[in-house]
């Protein structure tokens, strides 16, 4: 009996274990998969708003950003990294306060913009920097573009633009971060201020893998508490919950949304308060086809097919 009832408990345990291993849910790596030569095409829309009232005064500013751009990939390593050279290739801006007239820009139509869109209407079309990214996403350094004079930032996070991905394979339910540092201005006296960099959290949760498409959820905070509300005011509007679509097949993003709001007092004075709105909607696009040209004779054909 003794022997029976030991077995009973052996076989129990094994049981157990076998029915854990069993369950154990699948992991997946996620990595980007570039081609040298390749080309990938995005269109971005997104939209803010910002209501500032101070005592009597109050304004409302709220703008609108159509923009289209894409990537290069220059060249691709063996161990998956890749250099991206990315460019914008048109933008269209509304900007209005209030009910006045919006002040309107689209770089497709017009040669003369606004004076507040002279740096925007010059980066069109013009590959400013090039991009070494690890194929989790993770920007590792900044290249020099051949021909550009034009001085910018030696720091790859100011320019990184891909979503980095887990270092190790993850299952759906489990999360990963990517901390990074942003500059806000802190006022000394009434003439003098500083820098400082404040820590900001993204947390991404995987929720679910479908046809090969793993959707992504993420949230953006401050990692520090951050009391002061000057410096709430700079943050308010990188404060944003959101989902994303990532091709495993290809490994390529396809879609991010995000999206957030909020409002802190005292923001510029002690009868003051500032109400912040934004929405973001990037995904990847089929470039457009040029216009077709005049149809050429039959010989030209054969010779341009030669």
């Amino acid at each position: 009996m003794r022997l029976l009832t030991a077995c009973i408990a052996a076989f129990a345990i094994y049981s157990s274990v076998i029915a854990d291993e069993s369950s154990t849910a699948p992991t997946y790596q996620l990595r980007y998969r570039f081609k040298t030569g390749q080309f990938v095409h995005l269109e971005v829309e997104s939209s803010t708003s910002m209501t500032i009232v101070a005592k009597e005064f109050k304004q409302t500013t709220a703008e609108t950003r159509t923009s289209k751009k894409h990537f290069r990939v220059v060249s691709v390593a063996s161990d998956g990294s890749a250099v991206l050279e990315p460019t914008i290739d048109h933008v269209a801006i509304s900007i209005q306060n209030d009910d006045d007239k919006p002040i309107k820009f689209d770089s497709a139509t017009d040669d003369t913009p606004p004076q507040a869109f002279r740096s925007v209407q010059e980066s069109i079309g013009k590959p400013l920097v090039r991009l070494r990214f690890k194929s989790t996403g993770a920007a590792t350094e900044v290249l020099p573009v051949s021909g550009t004079d034009r001085k910018v930032s030696t720091d790859p996070a100011q320019h990184a633009f891909l979503t980095v991905l887990p270092e190790k394979s993850i299952a759906v339910g489990e999360s990963w971060n990517d901390d990074f540092t942003v500059p806000v201005s802190v006022r000394l006296t009434e003439n003098r201020s500083a820098k400082k960099d404040v820590a900001i959290r993204r947390r991404y949760t995987l929720k679910q893998i479908q046809d090969d498409i793993a959707t992504i959820e993420f949230r953006i905070y401050p990692m520090d508490l951050i009391r002061e509300p000057e410096l709430q005011a700079q943050l308010l509007q990188r404060s944003l919950t959101g989902e994303l679509k990532f091709d495993i097949k290809n490994g390529m993003q396809i879609e991010l949304k995000s999206s957030g709001s909020g409002q802190v007092r005292g923001a510029i004075g002690p009868d003051s308060s500032l109400a912040t709105s934004a929405k973001n909607h990037e995904r990847v696009i089929q470039p457009e086809k040029p216009a077709a040209g005049p149809e050429l004779p039959t010989a030209a054909v054969s010779v341009l097919e030669k």
